[in-house]
């Protein structure tokens, strides 16, 4: 598991948009998992 931190104003990103791409799953079968 990788936990990557950054305070929201660092992100300028609409609320909406940073839970949009936060806490997901990145299967190992493929791709960059």
């Amino acid at each position: 598991m990788i936990m990557v931190m950054f305070p929201h104003r660092e992100l300028r990103l609409p609320g909406d948009a940073i839970r949009e791409v936060t806490a997901r799953r990145v299967f190992g079968g493929r791709g960059l998992g």
